[in-house]
């Protein structure tokens, strides 16, 4: 509650001594969380040599968020060399766990052959299964999949309808592209108010390609 200001201020060094005092009893989510707050430097100088302790220490408990996180670091090089084979190998652990993010990270691994071969198919079948499961993100790479009609036919009536299933769960970047067909009257009918009302939502949030449209369409956010 105190790092995500639930019924209060934030307060991210409040945050951190409770959860030092659960990780280090074993919780497995707090040491998780600690690890999100060495690494982001959330109410504690950054070390991100503890944070990678911690989230292993985590994933070794069986926390799939944790290994997500191991996942992204490995990938990104955060701390670390990139190796994109220990990156997939922590995204599947997690995604068998069914982390929602796990498995987006996964697909998009098969989709670029990323850490293993490229399969389309098994790309589309964690994009589809974690969409089903209400992530945004997947609804978005599904939608940017069948608008660019690389892997399957091209396809704007459905690209729009997964934008827009995205867009309703607040994804800004999918706000910005169910804006544009929007604007294009592509796979949807053409609304231009509607088009700016999602670039002004995106906006607000902070999307920078929405906020460049706007100021190109002299609108404010």
């Amino acid at each position: 509650m105190s790092r995500d200001a639930s019924g209060g201020d934030r307060d991210y060094e409040g945050a951190v001594h409770w959860f030092q005092i659960a990780a280090n009893k074993g919780n497995p989510y707090s040491q998780n969380a600690l690890a999100q707050c060495f690494e982001n430097a959330w109410g504690i100088e950054q070390d991100i040599s503890k944070a990678l302790l911690w989230y292993r220490s985590s994933a070794e408990l069986d926390h799939a968020p944790a290994m997500w996180n191991l996942g992204r670091v490995f990938e990104q090089g955060i701390g670390v060399s990139v190796n994109e084979y220990t990156a997939f190998d922590w995204y599947g652990k997690a995604a068998e766990r069914g982390q929602l993010e796990a498995m987006v990270s996964l697909g998009s691994c098969y989709l670029e052959g990323r850490g293993i071969k490229a399969d389309s198919n098994v790309a589309l079948e964690l994009f589809n299964d974690a969409s089903d499961k209400g992530s945004a993100e997947a609804m978005r790479q599904l939608a940017n999949i069948y608008l660019l009609g690389e892997i399957v036919k091209k396809d704007c009536d459905l690209a729009a309808a997964f934008y827009r299933k995205a867009v309703d769960k607040g994804d800004p970047s999918a706000q910005f592209n169910f804006a544009m067909m929007l604007e294009k009257g592509q796979g949807t009918d053409r609304d231009r108010d509607a088009a700016i009302a999602w670039y002004q939502d995106a906006a607000r949030q902070g999307h920078n390609s929405s906020q460049k449209r706007l100021l190109k369409l002299q609108m404010d956010w």
